[in-house]
């Protein structure tokens, strides 16, 4: 028995994990999110197994997975592990890390979509917009204040924020956050996600 609980072990080498993440987020980037999700509940699983349920390689692939999840409507799921995976990191390393920073920035995502989502129930959707509202103006003032207002990830914050500021009601401020569109096209190319959807909120 112990020699086999070392064996399992042994396949789920630290290296080989983060290399088995990186592949998962690749089938991600190819739209073949049920791939990604599966291979990342996997490794949730060993990741937890070989270095316990509170370290940060477990968060990270938490919030892979939530954005997985987002990327098939899931949005429940999604967000709920992404609100932990957040928790654990401000834990761990604090509100101010470059770690956690995009952790709280896909929560907000998940929670605009989720919002946008809910049709015609609009005390629902404006609470998981205004919830959004928050994540994404928290974001985006740490990225300013820690990385300064003139790096792709503090871009990317504005578009987003601008979004679900949009998605609220708030047209006229959310035009002020597509300014930067064009910064975003000229370091990440026409094709990036953001720009897409920023130009699509823009017709």
């Amino acid at each position: 028995m112990r020699l086999a609980k070392e064996a399992s072990l042994s396949t789920a080498h630290a290296s080989l994990l983060r290399i088995q993440n990186v592949l998962a987020l690749v089938f991600s980037r190819l739209d073949d999110n049920m791939k990604a999700e599966s291979m990342l509940r996997d490794l949730f699983v060993k990741n937890e197994g070989l270095f316990g349920t509170h370290a940060l390689q477990v968060f990270t692939i938490m919030n892979d997975l939530g954005g997985v999840l987002q990327r098939q409507k899931k949005l429940l799921e999604a967000a709920e592990l992404q609100k932990e995976a957040l928790r654990g990191c401000i834990e761990k390393l604090g509100e101010r890390a470059r770690f956690t920073m995009p952790v709280r920035n896909d929560l907000g995502e998940s929670l605009r979509w989720w919002g946008e989502s809910h049709g015609t129930d609009e005390v629902e959707k404006s609470r998981l917009l205004k919830e959004a509202e928050e994540y994404h103006r928290e974001a985006l003032r740490l990225r300013v204040e820690i990385l300064g207002d003139e790096t792709l990830d503090t871009w990317i914050s504005m578009v987003n924020f601008g979004c679900v500021l949009q998605s609220l009601g708030k047209e006229t401020e959310a035009l002020n956050y597509f300014s930067v569109l064009e910064k975003i096209e000229a370091v990440a190319g026409s094709k990036n996600e953001v720009v897409l959807r920023g130009k699509q909120r823009l017709k």
